[in-house]
């Protein structure tokens, strides 16, 4: 084996760990201080703008909204110590003098970053109209200027942090480089001595791995020499440093390189795979997998019933899909009720009638939210049809759906009690030719339901997003943006 192959996997882990170093550094550094504050600023002006005042909205917009802005409270600026503390390093690494004009560099480049980021957030959006599709848009425009952030720190860090590593590899690389050449042709001279006769050998070669390790040695070395630096300009110089400190950071570093070196002989996966078969040899007796099943579905079922009680107390939010919430409700609570024979392992009394009353207040409240549904969005339609912007029907028409839905009482209604006079009837012939007639017209009312129900829903589907376009349009301004967009 080639005496330079077992120096590849270390010097591809210093390689990629001080790249991630450097990068993580570099976009420390540069990342605006405050941006976690400045987003949930712009996104709660982004929400207050599209609802306040604009009328009551949906479940599905509330809960789009609330993931927008995040339900967490705004964070403290407490980390002074740290961002002192890196700049400290960059300045270093950086060979700068004076740590004001740094600082006010690195203010001009967040400050630029984070006001070209925040009118990418909110342009991004303007002119989405549904809240819901603007969300997604929100949160991947987040995380894009969060990954251009990164990045813009590691290109700015990187190309000031060469001339350092440059000079401390000048300062060993001559010395390393001719003891590279004397020790090399030392060792082919005893490799040359020791050969049997006769046997070809390749001195240059030999020369050339040496001297191959003694230039990694002092890329190594201006590498060790950067951490360094961050350790000095962390913790001082290393006569300042404590025992307790220094066997800190060796047990550190002897912790990841056994856990490198357990990982790359695969011990580790050895292990891994006999704490799987150790798991599978465990028995899970009925007892133990039934109170575990009861009480990870009674934790589900008690999120579930909170959350339905905190969106119905919600401000803002229509009421048809409030009675919705409620209709849903008296599953989980029917749920919970059973999970109690079932975890106790008890037989099961007459709970019939707990089914019936929930099933009758599932179907009641169902009722109520339709019908508050329909006078929802009868609303909007008198509020378009009042300025002149209703959509265009395509095919749909009032007469049309009252007339089916009269049809449908009248047949079905007739269909029931002609089925029910049919021990009454004398007259057979009759009562055939009155069912088939029925059956007849029934059959027609039924296959009109699909293509009277799409252009309906249609019809609906164009009212609600006539709505939300107009409810848009009379949102105000984004603050972040000087002009509306499309003025």
């Amino acid at each position: 084996m080639n005496p330079t192959d077992w120096l590849f996997i270390p010097l591809c882990v210093l390689t990629l760990v001080t790249l991630l170093f450097l990068f993580v550094l570099g976009a420390t550094v540069v990342f605006p201080r405050k941006w976690d504050v400045t987003l949930r600023d712009a996104a709660l002006a982004e929400v207050e703008r599209r609802f306040v005042g604009l009328g009551l909205r949906p479940q599905s917009d509330l809960i789009a909204a609330d993931r927008m802005v995040g339900n967490g409270d705004k964070p403290a600026d407490n980390n002074d110590d740290t961002a002192s503390a890196v700049l400290d390093a960059v300045l270093v690494l950086t060979n700068r003098s004076d740590r004001s004009l740094l600082d006010a560099e690195l203010d001009g480049l967040r400050s630029r970053l984070e006001c070209s980021a925040i009118e990418q957030q909110v342009r991004m959006v303007a002119r989405v109209r549904s809240i819901r599709v603007a969300r997604y848009l929100w949160a991947t425009s987040a995380w894009f200027n969060t990954a251009r952030f990164a990045l813009v720190g590691f290109l700015w860090f990187f190309p000031r942090v060469l001339p350092f590593l440059g000079r401390r590899l000048q300062k060993h690389g001559g010395a390393l480089g001719i003891i590279g050449v004397v020790v090399g042709l030392l060792w082919a001279a005893v490799a040359r001595a020791t050969a049997p006769e006769g046997s070809a050998f390749d001195w240059f070669s030999v020369v050339s791995n040496v001297g191959l390790i003694c230039a990694i040695a002092g890329m190594v070395i201006a590498v060790l020499g950067l951490y360094k630096a961050v350790l000095v300009t962390r913790f001082g110089a290393p006569r300042q440093w404590t025992r307790r400190g220094v066997i800190t950071g060796s047990v550190f570093v002897l912790y990841i390189c056994v856990i490198l070196g357990l990982t790359w002989s695969g011990v580790i996966t050895d292990w891994q795979w006999h704490l799987v078969r150790w798991g599978q040899t465990l028995e899970v007796t009925d007892d133990v997998g039934r109170w575990i099943g009861g009480l990870v579905l009674a934790l589900a079922v008690a999120y579930g019933l909170t959350n339905a009680y905190r969106w119905v107390r919600a401000p803002g939010m229509t009421l048809s899909n409030r009675l919705w919430i409620l209709a849903g409700s008296p599953i989980l609570l029917v749920m919970l009720v059973l999970m109690v024979p079932f975890v106790l392992d008890t037989p099961f009394a007459n709970v019939s009638w707990v089914l019936v009353v929930a099933g009758w207040v599932i179907v009641l409240l169902g009722m109520i939210a339709s019908i508050a549904g329909c006078v929802e969005w009868m609303r909007k339609y008198r509020l378009l049809k009042q300025l002149g912007l209703l959509p265009p029907r395509r095919g749909f028409r009032w007469w049309a759906l009252l007339t089916w839905v009269t049809a449908g009482i009248i047949f079905n209604s007739g269909l029931t009690l002609l089925l029910a006079s049919n021990q009454h009837t004398a007259d057979s012939a009759l009562f055939s030719a009155a069912l088939s007639i029925l059956n007849l017209l029934t059959g027609l009312w039924t296959l009109a339901v699909i293509p009277g129900m799409v252009v309906t829903a249609l019809y609906v589907r164009r009212i609600n997003k006539a709505y939300e376009a107009l409810r848009f349009q009379l949102a105000p301004p984004h603050p972040n943006l000087g002009t509306r967009e499309g003025d």
